[in-house]
């Protein structure tokens, strides 16, 4: 998982936004954040906002939308993908998000307090301040 600062792409060639370039970010609602593999994690607060955003209850939400992992400690509580792929449930025919205001925090911290080495393929916000802040003739991205 990449810190704040660090964005490196494609193998040996890096590219790295700075904290200053990445607070320029602006999300283009392209979706692809949530097409990709990976875990959400959900709090029992945001649960209950998300339930209650979606006017069903705590329970059938938890039913319905999570999945909960045994850890030897503790328990962690994830959010559900649409059957048989890694696409977010919340996300419309549209890719995007029908719970965008209650989302959880681990959502709304992409990319600013995490990314993976893969989010400039995927993301296009990312792809557009990578342009903005090298220039349209660099052709290190997709």
């Amino acid at each position: 998982m990449m810190k704040a600062g660090e964005a490196p792409i494609g193998g040996e060639n890096f590219i790295v936004l700075s904290d200053e370039d990445l607070r320029q970010f602006e999300c283009q609602r392209c979706g692809g954040c949530c097409l990709i593999r990976g875990a959400v994690r959900v709090s029992e607060s945001e649960m209950a906002q998300m339930a209650e955003y979606l006017r069903i209850s705590v329970a059938e939400f938890c039913e319905r939308c999570t999945i909960k992992i045994p850890l030897t400690d503790r328990e962690i509580v994830i959010l559900r993908d649409h059957p048989g792929t890694t696409r977010c449930m919340f996300l419309d025919e549209h890719s995007l998000c029908v719970i965008h205001p209650v989302k959880p925090r681990q959502c709304r911290q992409f990319p600013l307090g995490w990314r993976d080495p893969s989010s400039f393929f995927y993301c296009v916000g990312l792809q557009r301040l990578h342009q903005i802040n090298v220039g349209a003739n660099d052709n290190s991205l997709p």
